[in-house]
């Protein structure tokens, strides 16, 4: 039988040594691949808590957007019913500077959705392309 103790260019005094370096590596390895999983984790558990915060966000300025189309319509309305009528030129102003404020508050809600538009969401990497990176 041939004596392997030059095996992969260790001597047999060294071989311990080797076993307790490639255990090391191993080791290390290991704990890579754990923190990459952590890592993964912990990113996928962000971006779903900031996906949940724009939806919710978004809702609440959709239901801000309906408020202020609902005030205005309702000025509309009301100033509908009023030119039926005569009012004073004090009331008429008033009704003007309510319509033109909720006027300004639905351009300046549109202006901001504007500025953030929805975002797609992040498609997380598949099984196959985390055991490449492992």
């Amino acid at each position: 039988m041939e004596n392997n103790s030059h095996h992969f260019g260790f001597d047999h005094k060294n071989n311990r040594e080797s076993k307790i370096i490639l255990s090391a590596i191993h080791d290390v390895k290991s704990q890579i691949h754990e923190l990459k999983n952590l890592i993964n984790f912990l990113g996928g558990n962000l971006m779903s808590k900031l996906d949940s915060y724009v939806d919710s966000s978004n809702k609440k300025l959709d239901a801000m957007s309906q408020s202020i189309d609902g005030i205005v319509a309702d000025i509309k309305d009301l100033k509908d019913q009023l030119s039926n009528e005569d009012i004073s030129d004090e009331a008429a102003a008033k009704l003007d500077a309510l319509d033109q404020k909720a006027g300004a508050l639905s351009d300046r809600l549109s202006a901001l959705d504007q500025e953030n538009p929805a975002q797609p969401a992040p498609v997380a990497p598949s099984e196959s392309d985390q055991n490449k990176s492992s």
